[in-house]
């Protein structure tokens, strides 16, 4: 295997290949137990590290978003989880950094008591956010 498909990884290589989602891409292809949705010509998927997510335990979050083309997104990213009966988010502020172009890794994820939480993912395309939502329940 040659240095740019280990640099760029599979899953980059999916998303390049101009797969469609029935074939599968970068964001379905991401892990059979990733959330994946799409939103304004977007599609992302994200899988939680550990994937068991656990109350008062640090985890990471994998993002992988590409476009309607299947081309990567490469542009800014962040998220925050709040639980939307309590009216209140996680103590910790993620980070986020991009590890290919179109996949992401944040950082810092700790839910600090069990019930429903909402993790909301944002990205900035065109100037314009456009957000994410995905549901969870520890």
């Amino acid at each position: 295997m040659g240095d740019a498909v280990k640099a760029i990884g599979w899953l980059g290589l999916l998303c390049c290949t101009g797969l469609n989602a029935a074939e599968g891409s970068i964001c379905s292809a991401a892990s059979d137990t990733a959330m994946v949705q799409e939103n304004n010509g977007y599609s992302m998927a994200v899988q939680f590290q550990p994937e068991a997510v656990q109350v008062g335990q640090l985890h990471s979050l994998v993002v992988h978003v590409c476009d309607d083309a299947q081309q990567p997104y490469v542009g800014s990213i962040d998220a925050t989880a709040i639980m939307p009966a309590h009216n209140h988010g996680m103590n910790y502020r993620p980070r986020f950094s991009m590890s290919a172009p179109g996949q992401y890794l944040g950082t810092g994820f700790l839910f600090h008591m069990p019930g429903d939480w909402q993790l909301k993912v944002s990205i900035n395309p065109t100037g314009e956010r456009q957000h994410f939502a995905y549901d969870l329940s520890l």
